[in-house]
């Protein structure tokens, strides 16, 4: 993943933050060995008492998974229990450094991760349901992928619109509605099968062949977290078109408790500002990295997109 952010020529600084209790010394390690990809993104690795200088000036925080927990042997209840008492400690600081930014919480299982950060954030003046998204883009590529290689298309122009809950036993393909081109009954249900890695049988909810599975692509979570990225910028310039779909807590809405629970189009173009900076700040949390940089929206991209020039 750091070396996909590295080979992104819309990142114009790139930092590395060792937490957790790892040496600090890995961290500028791997920022040095990053500096001989020939772009112009600058990497630079830092310490873990720097944590707030890395995330201050961020308006995007995203949060990804411990790298030590990423495997494919523990179920989603066990994952949050590893990963409460972390992500509890990033989303203090981040009310503390970071209290306006918009975070994207990538921690499995989402629908627990998400309701967890908006609760500590609540105990706060700056709690915002849509400034924390949690993430479905890693499904909404997965899912992309399995239509373009089925009708042997590029990935790149396919869409699958999807419903429900945030994380892969409750979310709804609509292979139907897919883009440019939709699937029947038989096809869906055989990609349906291997989304959720489903045994082979005509039915959809019948006993997965492992019970614990967790998809580790590595590629295909770096290119949804810079699509993500890409998006979300672009909505805090004043797009009207960047939309995102992800999970919100809309649980302390009173009209909403049928809803609290699925995922949701957000309109980020209402959350920007067209009078903001071409440049933004971006901090990625990871573990044992946490990753900063400064995102540069190309001027002759915000001329053709943004209309602000």
């Amino acid at each position: 993943m750091q070396i996909a952010l590295k080979t992104a020529n819309n990142w114009s600084n790139q930092g590395m933050l060792s937490i957790n209790g790892t040496n600090g010394d890995a961290s500028r390690g791997v920022a040095a060995d990053l500096a001989y990809i020939d772009t112009r993104t600058m990497v630079s690795g830092y310490y873990e008492n720097d944590t707030d200088k890395a995330i201050r000036r961020a308006e995007i925080i995203v949060i990804l998974p411990d790298s030590k927990h990423e495997t494919a042997v523990s179920p989603p209840e066990e994952k949050f229990r590893q990963e409460y008492e972390r992500l509890i400690k990033l989303t203090r600081m981040c009310t503390m450094f970071a209290p306006k930014s918009i975070l994207y919480i990538c921690v499995p299982p989402i629908s627990m991760s998400v309701p967890l950060v908006s609760a500590v954030f609540r105990k706060t003046h700056w709690y915002h349901p849509g400034r924390i998204i949690g993430s479905v883009d890693f499904h909404q590529v997965r899912l992309n992928s399995l239509v373009a290689f089925h009708n042997d298309l590029d990935p790149s122009g396919v869409h699958v619109p999807v419903i429900g809950g945030p994380d892969i036993d409750t979310l709804i393909p609509l292979f139907s509605r897919a883009t440019p081109v939709g699937l029947g009954p038989h096809e869906a249900l055989c990609l349906t099968r291997r989304f959720r890695n489903l045994a082979d049988c005509d039915d959809v909810m019948k006993e997965k062949k492992n019970l614990e599975y967790y998809d580790l692509s590595p590629l295909s979570h770096a290119h949804s977290l810079h699509r993500a990225i890409t998006t979300i910028a672009l909505g805090l310039l004043g797009d009207q078109q960047a939309d995102i779909c992800g999970f919100i807590d809309l649980s302390p809405l009173s009209h909403a408790h049928s809803l609290h629970r699925a995922i949701t189009t957000i309109a980020l173009g209402l959350l920007g500002d067209q009078r903001l900076s071409l440049m933004l700040t971006v901090c990625i949390v990871l573990s044992p990295l946490l990753l900063w940089g400064y995102w540069e929206i190309n001027r002759l991209i915000s001329a053709d997109l943004l209309g602000v020039i």
